[in-house]
């Protein structure tokens, strides 16, 4: 058998235009490092493994590859395969290393370790030499809510309009907007996160609906969502506050708490309190909830008129009816 294999040795040697002693003595070479060649291997595969999770990591913060990075990290999982498929024939030749009749195939395979060795040093300099392979996904500023317009209906719009100058004036951070139900608290914010000015001030525009149940986890989610933030299913809230501070720590936010109910503690939920010029609206029924929560002004919202009462239910109702 070893005489077979020496003569296919050497038809293969000599179609390459190499001598059979040469051919021999390469052999020999990977079959003394058939070990080290393996190991080798394997450390190269952990270290690009690692590169590759590391990638991953960026990816769940609602991040996108992009298509270069997409085949890159398919490439690196074909290389994955291949190294256990080597890493199995490896520990299959292990077992019979008594055999002296494996020396041609633990050399062939050193030697197709050696080359997957090389292979993956290549990818794992490609990752390195690419900077841009993770690409935000941002979020629209504005995520445009239908409602009545406010403009026309000045019972309503001077309240919008308050609360712009109030914007306007960067040492204020937190404005209060209060009133009994149905004076048009909602219209007024949802008219906020419309606008065209707020737009411009703005990167993004948050809009929240807390309703009557303190739940800091319900604020977080609809944060996250319109951040684009990938949460997996049981992560501390503790960690997703973390989370949305750092997504926001260096965007100017208007952020628009409508209909609380109770005090609620911005810093749990992740809010930074950043010197970009970031500002908090929220509106709630209760003077004293807007007031001890530390708002640096109060708007406060007075009973609509019946004609813009009348305007808002014909906006919401349709114009089938006679005027």
């Amino acid at each position: 058998m070893l005489e077979e294999a020496a003569s296919a040795a050497a038809v293969e040697g000599y179609k390459d235009g190499r001598g059979i002693f040469s051919y021999i003595c390469q052999k020999i070479d990977y079959a003394n490092h058939f070990k080290v060649n393996f190991e080798e291997m394997k450390e190269q595969a952990g270290k690009l493994k690692a590169t590759r999770h590391d990638l991953e990591a960026k990816i769940d913060r609602m991040n996108r590859l992009t298509n270069v990075r997409e085949a890159w990290n398919s490439r690196v999982e074909v290389a994955e395969q291949e190294v256990l498929e080597l890493e199995r024939k490896y520990n299959k030749e292990t077992v019979h290393a008594w055999r002296y009749a494996r020396f041609w195939s633990r050399a062939n395979l050193s030697k197709h370790m050696a080359k997957k060795r090389e292979k993956l040093k290549v990818l794992l300099e490609e990752e390195k030499l690419d900077d841009g392979g993770v690409v935000k996904r941002s979020p629209e500023p504005v995520r445009v809510i239908d409602a009545p317009r406010t403009k026309g209906k000045p019972s309503l719009h001077w309240a919008v309009e308050e609360i712009l100058g109030n914007i306007r004036e960067r040492e204020f951070k937190m404005i209060g907007l209060w009133g009994s139900v149905g004076t048009g608290k909602t219209t007024v914010m949802q008219n906020l996160n419309n606008s065209e000015e707020v737009k411009k001030i703005f990167d993004i525009v948050l809009w929240v609906s807390v309703s009557k149940a303190r739940n800091i986890e319900k604020v977080q989610n609809a944060i996250t969502q319109r951040l684009k933030l990938k949460v997996e299913g049981g992560r501390d809230p503790v960690e997703i506050a973390q989370l949305i501070n750092d997504e926001l720590e260096g965007m100017r936010f208007l952020l628009l708490l409508d209909e609380v109910w109770d005090h609620l503690n911005l810093k749990e939920v992740g809010i930074p309190s950043n010197d970009k010029g970031s500002k908090v609206v929220f509106a709630s029924r209760f003077y004293d909830l807007c007031h001890d929560t530390g708002a640096d002004e109060l708007v406060h919202m007075n009973r609509l008129s019946d004609a813009d009462a009348y305007k808002i239910f014909k906006e919401k109702v349709g114009r089938t009816m006679e005027v």
